[in-house]
């Protein structure tokens, strides 16, 4: 399937006559942007290459960083080399050498600005280009087209179809009259009118003018590109989904930055509680050594206090010992107040460790609720990412689906457009089928005027007189006065004769406005008026003698 760039699918149209060529050629005047409106990158992107005339010097430059191994000639079209001052509209790509039209522009509030480009013949870029065939040509200069086609001089370059902007800029004004004998005098004839643009082929390919017997439709199977005008709400639906994407990206990242942050808080606090075990540990060694020395100091005292139970029984016997060595248990004495009293501040730090060891846990447990809670954030962060995901997939399925409701109604539009040139085709069948209608009645009613002639060659002569205008009378009447037309009709169904004679003297049997003149000088008036015509018709659709036909 391709894509159409262009503003009104004149690639569509210029592909579909041209497909069957390979490595074609092409020259496109006004070119414009290399993208937006194209009519060439359909032909570029199928391995085509041509030459592009562009004045602008923005859009020149924009073709060149687009199509490198393609010829742009940044100039304007004209009768001879040199400069040409040019009406240019900033960032539309309008530019016109006619005053009329941009004192018309201004007029919408563009901004204009003359420039100077340089300018060429169309036959110096004929030459230029220099191939021996050029497959279609493209004119689209803001007015200016007879002009150029004007500087096509002698040349004997004939391009096989020729694309050219026939409306006056910006209206649906045909502007074409006074430049197209311009192409007819070269061998081209008119091909086909898209609203925009005329297409003309050229005598020797008319061959391709089959091409253009129908407008672009489905069998094209062609896609509109994200710039076309067609698109455009397509568009602004992807345009909101791309908003609607960066917002969430965006949203998305800063949970991920939230994320990364908790992490890094969460390492923290887990190196944090390492190093609290590690120095619970360390307290805990400690504690060890206090009560291994707390240990081996009891059993001091116990084989102090066992000396001290056998020295007992001997004090009695040794006072004068004892007296000597009283000074030596008051040291000893003394040392055990010391050492009790280093054990109480052992038990002491002792409690202090256990306290601290609680708060540790604590602390532990805390940090472990903190954990929890951040891996709660993150599962639920990851939870609307995943929503935002599934968000972003219907939107694309969407987008998709719009795009295939356009095909859907072009596809349609293609059979109402068949079907209303079927219903034509059976209206022109039965427009001739009332003629002939009408045409053969006047023989069949031939007869009551015979008849009527007879009557007079027998000596009734005043019948005739008598009953035309009391006929005439009638019908006025019930035309006068509608709620008469259905007894009439009721009555004159009942002798399929009758109700011919009738319908035939109302269609051909009307007479002037002058009445009240005699009958005999009366001017019968043979055709019939519309709505005479259409009220008997729509009275011969209900008729039981009708055959199926449809008038």
């Amino acid at each position: 399937m391709t894509v159409s760039y262009a503003q009104q699918f004149e690639d569509v149209m210029l592909w579909r006559a041209l497909k069957d060529v390979s490595n074609g050629a092409y020259i496109d005047i006004g070119a414009n942007d290399p993208v937006v409106d194209s009519v060439s990158l359909l032909f570029y992107e199928k391995g085509w290459r041509g030459m592009h005339v562009e004045p602008m010097p923005e859009f020149a430059q924009r073709l060149r960083e687009a199509r490198e191994d393609e010829e742009v000639l940044e100039a304007a079209v004209g009768e001879s080399d040199g400069e040409i001052e040019l009406y240019s509209f900033g960032g539309t790509g309008l530019t016109t050498s006619i005053r009329q039209h941009a004192e018309r522009h201004q007029k919408d509030g563009r901004a204009v600005e003359l420039i100077k480009v340089p300018c060429l013949p169309l036959s110096k870029i004929f030459e230029r280009f220099n191939r021996r065939h050029v497959h279609w040509l493209k004119i689209d200069v803001e007015g200016m087209e007879g002009a150029v086609l004007e500087t096509w001089g002698e040349s004997q370059i004939r391009p096989w179809i020729v694309v050219v902007e026939s409306t006056l800029p910006n209206s649906q004004s045909p502007a074409y009259e006074s430049w197209e004998h311009e192409l007819t005098g070269r061998g081209y004839s008119f091909a086909y009118f898209d609203g925009l643009n005329r297409f003309y082929v050229h005598e020797d390919h008319q061959d391709r003018a089959t091409a253009f017997s129908l407008p672009p439709n489905f069998f094209d199977y062609f896609s509109l590109s994200e710039h076309s005008p067609f698109s455009g709400h397509v568009a602004e639906k992807l345009h909101l989904a791309q908003n609607d994407l960066t917002v969430l990206e965006a949203s998305l990242a800063d949970l991920r930055h939230q994320r990364d942050h908790h992490a890094a808080r969460l390492k923290e606090v887990t190196h944090s509680a390492e190093s609290l075990e590690a120095a619970l540990k360390q307290r805990d060694g400690h504690i060890t050594r206090i009560e291994a020395e707390l240990k081996q100091r009891n059993g001091q005292i116990e084989s102090i206090e066992t000396a001290l139970k056998q020295r007992d029984g001997h004090i009695a016997r040794i006072e004068a010992e004892l007296k000597q060595r009283n000074g030596q248990i008051e040291s000893i004495e003394t040392a055990l107040k010391q050492r009790d009293g280093h054990i109480a501040r052992i038990g002491t730090e002792l409690d202090a460790a256990k306290h601290a060891i609680l708060a540790t846990q604590n602390h532990v447990q805390h940090l472990e609720a903190d954990r929890d809670r951040m891996l709660n954030l993150i599962a639920e962060r990851d939870r609307e990412l995943s929503q935002i995901n599934s968000t972003l997939t219907a939107v694309q399925s969407m987008a998709a689906t719009i795009q295939t409701a356009l095909e859907v109604s072009y596809s349609e539009n293609t059979k109402l457009e068949q079907a209303l040139l079927v219903s034509r085709n059976d209206a022109d069948q039965a427009h001739d089928w009332a003629r002939q209608v009408r045409q053969s009645a006047s023989w069949r009613i031939s007869a009551p005027i015979r008849w009527a002639g007879g009557l007079a060659r027998s000596g009734l002569k005043g019948a005739r007189a008598i009953l035309r205008p009391l006929l005439l009378v009638g019908l006025r009447i019930a035309r006068k006065m509608p709620w008469l037309k259905p007894p009439v009709l009721a009555v004159a169904n009942l002798s399929p004769q009758l109700r011919r004679k009738i319908d035939h003297f109302s269609q051909v049997r009307r007479p002037s406005l002058q009445d009240h003149s005699p009958i005999a000088q009366r001017k019968w008036n043979l055709t019939p008026d519309k709505k005479s015509v259409a009220a008997w018709e729509a009275l011969l659709r209900t008729s039981k003698r009708h055959k199926g036909h449809s008038l």
